[in-house]
């Protein structure tokens, strides 16, 4: 195997002399590379020296360096290889193109020892494959994502916050819609990042509800979306996109009482939704399987909304005591998800019995059922009534509240809209 896919020793030195000629390109050099990146273990020292004068503030050339470099110079090739560092560059026109060779050089290398560690795991370990694949993604994402900047300065933050509001003053939410327009304009859409928490009683439509979003997002506004069903088939929840996509009953669908134009319409439907980014999963039961599929689908073809039914039924695999705790667990396991994949996280959460026991059967945020950390770690808390449940000559028969009952980031209120049961469907 050739070396030069691995290394290029040229390039790592116009790099370093690039910097030599003009100090003012290290700024730039260092949002890109760290000193792990170059090959040469002295080269990799060099760029820690000029990294901590560029801290000071201090100029970058070959006396600084030396100064800097103190008893480790002689481990570097003493100032014979400053001075060649220094004329191996006449210009730094190219200096990002270099930079981007090492960096490249880098990852392979990441790659390819990530690569033979997980043939070594599986020759000589008794390792689950679970824990393999979990390894192999994490130093896959760990090589796309390598070293991203982490800029924590207040100018930074400034400046990706004022192109938000720039957006949001054109007519943009500013978040993913969720296609449901009264709740878009109320809410702002769902943001990257965040988890959410949709919840009802049994039979309200949550499934449904979430199912709506899902597909608004994922054929309409050509989002990256996976949805885990943990509590109905992938046939089941197909069928339900269907009515609700081609307007005829569920019951008509479950029964086969299709006439033929009906049959073109699913038909056409059926071609359309397979152009759209929407995978569904019925055979993922545990939170690190969900971890796992998601940074694979993440690094595969990206990932933008993910939708979980329901957080209840995840599996933890932990020794915790109680289930309060492991509700904990896998609560703050979806916010941390969705933080570091950058994502919308969606999680489905049953209720307790409370308002079942009230003349108000409208939910509080105490109704959460086995862990009060779900309100905690969500950022935005949605519940669903319908009032016609519980009383069918109700006034507001065929429709549904959704009640934004937390949102870290802003309001809170009810949008109330209308309820199509034989579709499946929600408009708003």
């Amino acid at each position: 195997m050739s070396t030069n896919k691995f290394i290029n020793q040229e390039a790592e030195m116009q790099v370093l002399g690039a910097v030599f000629l003009d100090n003012k390109v290290y700024k730039d050099i260092i949002d890109i590379l760290t000193s792990e990146d170059f090959y040469s273990a002295a080269n990799g020292i060099i760029f820690n020296a000029m990294k901590r004068l560029y801290l000071k503030e201090s100029p970058i050339d070959v006396t600084t360096v030396v100064e800097e470099l103190g008893i480790t110079l002689q481990e570097v090739g003493g100032v014979t290889y400053i001075a060649q560092l220094v004329g191996s560059c006449i210009s730094v026109s190219s200096v990002m193109a270099h930079c981007s060779i090492v960096k490249n050089k880098s990852r392979r290398r990441r790659l390819f020892k990530a690569a033979t560690q997980f043939i070594q795991d599986i020759r000589g370990t008794d390792k689950e494959n679970e824990e393999l694949m979990e390894y192999l993604l994490n130093e896959f994402k760990a090589v796309e994502f390598y070293e991203a900047k982490r800029d924590g300065s207040l100018s930074e933050g400034l400046d990706r916050y004022l192109t938000l509001l720039e957006q949001r003053q054109r007519g943009d939410i500013g978040g993913y819609a969720t296609g449901l327009k009264l709740m878009d304009n109320f809410s702002g859409g769902f943001q990257k990042q965040d988890l959410v928490i949709l919840a009802a009683r049994p039979s309200m439509g949550k499934s449904a509800v979430a199912l709506n979003i899902a597909a608004n997002m994922a054929v309409d506004s050509g989002l990256k979306v996976a949805m885990f069903q943990l509590e109905m088939s992938k046939i089941s929840t197909i069928e339900r996109l269907m009515a609700n996509r081609t307007s005829i009953a569920m019951n008509k669908l479950k029964k086969g009482d299709i006439e033929d134009e009906q049959w073109m319409q699913i038909t056409d439907t059926s071609n359309f939704l397979q152009g759209s980014s929407l995978d569904i999963y019925d055979d993922v039961y545990t939170l690190k399987e969900i971890r796992s599929e998601c940074k694979r689908l993440k690094l595969k073809n990206g990932l933008d909304v993910v939708f979980i039914d329901y957080l209840q039924l995840i599996e933890n695999g932990g020794n915790l005591k109680t289930r309060n705790e492991d509700v904990s667990a896998i609560s703050r396991g979806l916010k941390l998800l969705a933080k570091e994949l950058d994502i919308t996280v969606v999680a489905l959460s049953q209720l307790s019995r409370a308002p079942e026991g009230r003349n108000n059967k409208r939910p509080y945020l105490s109704d959460l059922r086995d862990s009060g950390s779900i309100e905690q770690d969500a950022d935005m808390v949605m519940f669903l009534y319908r009032d016609d449940y519980y009383d069918s000559q109700s006034e507001d028969a065929g429709y549904i509240e959704i009640i934004i009952a937390k949102h870290r980031n802003g309001e809170t209120g009810t949008i109330k809209a209308k309820w199509y049961g034989k579709y499946q469907k929600v408009v708003a």
